[in-house]
């Protein structure tokens, strides 16, 4: 535990922390969060604010606030997350290789001890500063927007959204990406590889996802909905709907997999390092 404070004191008083909190908030202000059916124009919530008029915002749902935090995560929004998640630690840990420092800190401690607290408040990090971009980006959208309560009457129902599962969902995508750039860190010190990596594994897992979900709807009279399914299980944004997804267990035992795999690779090759982990 002295460790994981210490740990977690200098991930906080870095400028890395901000710094992907403030890329998550830039992505999610640029993201398209309506498109006006007549023009086919599309806003995201600042071009929304600046020209859409208050009366028209209460005659279309899509621009109450619930709605806006929900189908905010366009592709753009959550495709970097693996770059936003990992800049918090993989910059600081990569100074501290090349300097030499690491002996150091595992010379008061333990190698494994070390190594387990490092691993996880680099993760927990990753998974907080997301989340906290989220987070201020809904308050925003909460003190600007129509409330959905205004629309109940005439559309009826709350869209089955709910801040806080979503707001977890995105914490734990988050902190799962962040894994692979943490088990990187043991094998490489170039910063840029490592941050951008588990993005393009990300990006060839998501495009193998479309793809294979094109194919099982190709045939509209003859869907393949076994297919469907395990493409949603397996997608690698599949734990920020989890709140909503009726294979929310198999989600969790993929994602769980994967996770005690990362650990237990990025275990093995701190223990496996010379010179006491420099």
């Amino acid at each position: 535990m002295r460790n994981f404070r210490s740990d977690l004191i200098k991930i906080f008083t870095s400028g890395g922390f901000y710094a992907a909190v403030l890329f998550m908030l830039l992505l999610l202000f640029s993201s398209n969060v309506y498109t006006d059916n007549f023009t086919n124009n599309r806003y995201n919530v600042i071009g929304a604010l600046a020209e859409i008029d208050v009366s028209k915002m209460f005659q279309e749902r899509e621009l109450c606030d619930k709605s806006i935090m929900e189908n905010v995560f366009s592709n753009w929004s959550i495709a970097f997350l693996p770059i936003i998640s990992s800049f918090c630690f993989v910059p600081t840990i990569c100074a501290e290789r090349e300097a030499g420092a690491v002996r150091y800190g595992i010379f008061r401690s333990s190698r494994l001890k070390f190594s387990v607290s490092r691993y996880f408040s680099g993760v927990l990090c990753g998974g907080l500063a997301v989340a906290l971009g989220y987070a201020l980006f809904c308050g925003f959208v909460y003190l600007n927007f129509p409330a959905l309560e205004d629309y109940e009457a005439v559309y009826g129902g709350d869209g089955g959204f709910s801040f806080s599962l979503t707001l977890l969902g995105l914490f734990m995508t988050s902190a799962f990406w962040s894994m692979p750039a943490m088990v990187l860190t043991s094998f490489m010190r170039n910063k840029y590889l490592i941050m951008c990596i588990p993005l393009f594994i990300k990006y060839g897992i998501s495009q193998f996802v479309l793809e294979e979900s094109h194919k099982a709807i190709r045939d509209i009279e003859n869907i393949n909905v076994g297919l469907l399914n395990f493409l949603s299980i397996i997608s690698p944004d599949a734990m920020i709907y989890i709140g909503r997804s009726p294979d929310y267990i198999w989600i969790l035992v993929n994602f769980g997999a994967f996770s005690a795999a990362f650990f237990a690779i990025y275990i093995i090759a701190e223990g496996k390092r010379g010179d006491c982990g420099a």
